[in-house]
């Protein structure tokens, strides 16, 4: 991944799909620790290049709500959403607590 940002630099779309692989693959493995601080670096990178409601700014922030979830930091993760939520994301924050809590 390394060699992918040095390539193709930070901002590229790859670099952040990649980066954003990494942290699924660290959340199979149950590596949440790990992939937490990761997933929040994809998102913030998406919200700032692709804005908050572009789909795939929302599949990461899908992403990183669920290792939050993982980790039990549901506090955190609802006041990040109410935050940083548009209306479309607000919306979007919804869908995903209702998801979360089946």
């Amino acid at each position: 991944m390394a060699v992918g940002r040095l390539a193709l630099g930070e901002d590229a779309a790859d670099t952040v799909a990649a980066l954003n692989n990494y942290t699924l693959t660290l959340q199979m493995l149950g590596r949440y620790n790990e992939a937490e601080p990761l997933a929040l670096l994809a998102l913030q990178h998406n919200q700032r290049v692709l804005g908050d409601i572009n789909p795939d700014t929302i599949a990461t922030l899908s992403n990183y709500v669920a290792i939050l979830r993982n980790l039990g930091r549901n506090l955190k993760r609802w006041r990040w959403l109410e935050k940083h939520g548009t209306s479309r994301g607000k919306y979007e924050a919804t869908t995903i607590r209702q998801r979360l809590a089946r």
